[in-house]
C-alpha cells in the first residue's frame, strides 16, 4: 500500500488511497481505488482529493503548551558555570566555564558530576550528553573520552592523525552512534588550525573517527585559516560545517555520503555571500611585491613603488568588493538548537560605502535542506543571534553582545517586529505566568536601596523540545549564574533537524489511519512526528517495534504524520 506522501506542500496521489473524515465527532473514511491509472489520472484527481480533504478538515488547533514541570533551580555548584546543553531527552544538563571546569547535571537524581582541574592546567569542554547518560568530554591535550557520571571513562575516542591529537567531539546524534567534529593540533604548528572529522560506534561501544574532506582554498582561490564539522543528521548521512576563509568570515560546507560510502563535499550558500557571475579578484596584492626600495635610502624610489601597490591593492578592492556582498554568517557563534529546522547563525552586514559605514548583526537561519540563508534583517532584531524558529513564525534569539554584553535576554521577534521576551511567549503559549519563578531583589553596586529584576537569561532547549534551560547573570553575587529548567508537554519549535529538511529515502513501511491509531505494515521502530496542515511540529512520539499508535487525545482536524525508522521516511496525511 502507498500513502498520501507531504514534502513540504508537493504531494504525491498514490494508486490508491484513502481519505478520512470528520464530522459531529464522528470519523468516517473515503476509499477511492485507481487500477493503474496513468500519469494524466494521477495529475486530474491529486487537486481534486487535496481539495476534497480539505474541504471537510476541521483544522488542527493552535499549538498550545502545558507545563509539567515548574522551573526548578539547578544545585549550587551548577551555578557557577554557563549551561551548553542537555540530553536529547533532557534529563542531563551539562555546561562549564573556559578556564578548567565542566559540569554535568541529572535531573532525575539530582546529582551534579564536576570535571574540576587539579592543577589549574587541565581544560575541560562537554560537548554532548546521551539520554543514557553517556558524557562527552575533551582534555586540552590530552584528548577525548566518554565518560560516566562517575567520571570513569567508558572509551576513548582516539585520533586518526598523530600530530592531531586534540579530539573535539561538537555534536553527537541522539542514539550517540555518530559523531562530528574537529582535530587540533595544541602546538598550533600545521598549516591549518583544525581538521573536520567524523566518528561511527561499533557495537562494542568503541569509536572510529575519519578526516572529511577538506577544500584546499576558499571561494576567493585563498588558503583557509580551518575547517570544522557542527552537525549531522540521525543517519549520519549528511554533515554540515563551515570553512573560516583567509578574511576570516565562515563559509558553509556540506558533506553528503554517496553511494560509494564516501563524503562529498559542496558549497551551496556560496550565492548568499558572493555574487558568482562577478569575474574572481585574484590574489591580493602582497606589500613586499611591490615595496624593496628603502624610504630612507632611496625616497623618490620608494614613494613609485608605494603608488604602485596602492594602484594595483585599489584595483583589486574594487574587484573584490564587486564578487563579496557585505553579509558574513558567523557559525562560531552560533547556537545549536537542535529541535529546529534551521542552523541557527548571526548575520553581521555592512550598511553604507567608502569609510562612512557601520556593521549591523542580526538572526539568521540555514535551510539543512538546500542550503538557503533566510534573515530577519529588522530594527527590532538587531544585535541578536539565532536561537530557533517557532511555530508562529516567529525567531528565538538572543543578544550576541554588540549592543549590551551584559543583556542575555531572550526574545521571540517575528517579522513584522513584534518583540517578546521568552517569558511574555511562554506564558502566550502556555497561559501560565512563569515571570514569580525568575523574579529576585537584589542591592546595585554603590547603592542602598534594592531592585526587584526579572530575568530568564538564554535559553537552550532539549532535543525532543519539551525541555527548557535558563541561564541568567546572578546579580546577588552569590552565584555567578542563576540557572533553572522546566518541562513543556508538548514541542513548540519548527520541525527537527534531520527529518524533513534532509533528504531521505521514502520508506517502503505503509500507514494507516484507522478509529484513533496509527496502523504500520510492520513493527516500526524510529520516532513519529506529528503536524499540521501548515508545517508545525505538534509533538513527537518515539516507537519501539511498534505496530500501532494511539492517538485517543488527539483534537480533531487534519493532519501529517512522518515516520522516520532506518528503512527511510513514511508519510500519512488523515482526519481525526
Amino acid at each position: 500500500m502507498e500513502n498520501f506522501y507531504s514534502s513540504r506542500g508537493d504531494f504525491e496521489i498514490p494508486t490508491w488511497g484513502i481519505l478520512f473524515f470528520s464530522k459531529k465527532n464522528a470519523s468516517f473514511a473515503i476509499t477511492i481505488t485507481l487500477n493503474d491509472p496513468d500519469d494524466m489520472t494521477r495529475k486530474l484527481l491529486s487537486p481534486l482529493l487535496l481539495l476534497l480533504a480539505l474541504s471537510y478538515s476541521l483544522g488542527a488547533q493552535q499549538v498550545s503548551c502545558k507545563v509539567t514541570q515548574e522551573p526548578k533551580s539547578l544545585p549550587a555548584e551548577a551555578c557557577d558555570f554557563s549551561i551548553y546543553g542537555t540530553s536529547p531527552n533532557g534529563r542531563y544538563i551539562y555546561g562549564g566555564s573556559p578556564n578548567s571546569t565542566a559540569f554535568c547535571y541529572d535531573t532525575e537524581r539530582d546529582t551534579t558530576s564536576l570535571f574540576l582541574s587539579e592543577t589549574g592546567a587541565e581544560k575541560y569542554m562537554i560537548y554532548a550528553v546521551s539520554d543514557d547518560g553517556e558524557i562527552f568530554v575533551a582534555q586540552d591535550e590530552v584528548g577525548a573520552f566518554v565518560c560516566n557520571m562517575a567520571q570513569k571513562k567508558l572509551q576513548e575516542i582516539k585520533t586518526p592523525e598523530s600530530a592531531w591529537p586534540d579530539v573535539r567531539p561538537v555534536y553527537v546524534t541522539p542514539d550517540a552512534k555518530y559523531l562530528v567534529g574537529y582535530l587540533m593540533d595544541p602546538t598550533y604548528a600545521q598549516e591549518s588550525m583544525t581538521l573536520p572529522i567524523y566518528g561511527t560506534r561499533g557495537e562494542d561501544g568503541s569509536w572510529t573517527i575519519k578526516t572529511l574532506p577538506m577544500l584546499d582554498k576558499d571561494y576567493l582561490g585563498n588558503k583557509p585559516n580551518y575547517t570544522q564539522a557542527f552537525f549531522c543528521s540521525p543517519d549520519g548521512k549528511k554533515i554540515l560545517g563551515r570553512q573560516n576563509t583567509r578574511n576570516g568570515s565562515d563559509r558553509p560546507l556540506f558533506w553528503q555520503l554517496n553511494e560509494q560510502g564516501q563524503y562529498q563535499c559542496s558549497t551551496p550558500c556560496d550565492s548568499f555571500l558572493y555574487n558568482l557571475d562577478a569575474p574572481l579578484p585574484g590574489p591580493e596584492p602582497d606589500w613586499d611585491d611591490y615595496v624593496t626600495a628603502d624610504y630612507e635610502q632611496d625616497p623618490d624610489l620608494y614613494a613609485q613603488q608605494e603608488a604602485e601597490y596602492n594602484k594595483a591593492h585599489d584595483a583589486w578592492q574594487q574587484a573584490y568588493d564587486k564578487v563579496v556582498k557585505g553579509v558574513s554568517p558567523d557559525l562560531a557563534w552560533q547556537m545549536m538548537a537542535p529541535t529546529s529546522g534551521y542552523w541557527m547563525i548571526s548575520i553581521q552586514e555592512v550598511v553604507g560605502k567608502g569609510d562612512d559605514y557601520t556593521i549591523i548583526s542580526y538572526p539568521g537561519a540555514l535551510n539543512v535542506a538546500d542550503g538557503s540563508i533566510e534573515r530577519i534583517n529588522i530594527p527590532e532584531a538587531y544585535g541578536l543571534g539565532g536561537l530557533g524558529r517557532t511555530h508562529d513564525g516567529g525567531w528565538l534569539c538572543y543578544p550576541d553582545g554588540s549592543l549590551d554584553p551584559n543583556d542575555r535576554t531572550t526574545y521571540v521577534v517575528y517579522p513584522d517586529g513584534k518583540k517578546l521576551t521568552m517569558l511574555e511567549y511562554l506564558k502566550q503559549l502556555t497561559g501560565k505566568d512563569l515571570s514569580p519563578a525568575f523574579t529576585y531583589s537584589y542591592t546595585p553596586y554603590g547603592k542602598t536601596e534594592q531592585k526587584s529584576i526579572t530575568d530568564m537569561g538564554t535559553v537552550q532547549f532539549s532535543a525532543d523540545g519539551k525541555t527548557l534551560v535558563s541561564c541568567a547573570v546572578d546579580m546577588t553575587g552569590t552565584r555567578y549564574y542563576r540557572n533553572a529548567y522546566l518541562r513543556v508537554d508538548k514541542h513548540f519549535l519548527a520541525q527537527p533537524l534531520g527529518v524533513a529538511p534532509i533528504q531521505v529515502e521514502r520508506g517502503d513501511l505503509s500507514i494507516l489511519w484507522q478509529g484513533d491509531a496509527l496502523y504500520f505494515s510492520a513493527p516500526a521502530t524510529g520516532t513519529l512526528y506529528l503536524y499540521d496542515t501548515t508545517g508545525r511540529l505538534l509533538d513527537s512520539y518515539s516507537l519501539a517495534a511498534a505496530s500501532r499508535l494511539s492517538l485517543t487525545e488527539l483534537a480533531q482536524g487534519l493532519y501529517i504524520g512522518q515516520l522516520v525508522t532506518e528503512r527511510g521516511v513514511s508519510t500519512v496525511r488523515f482526519i481525526r
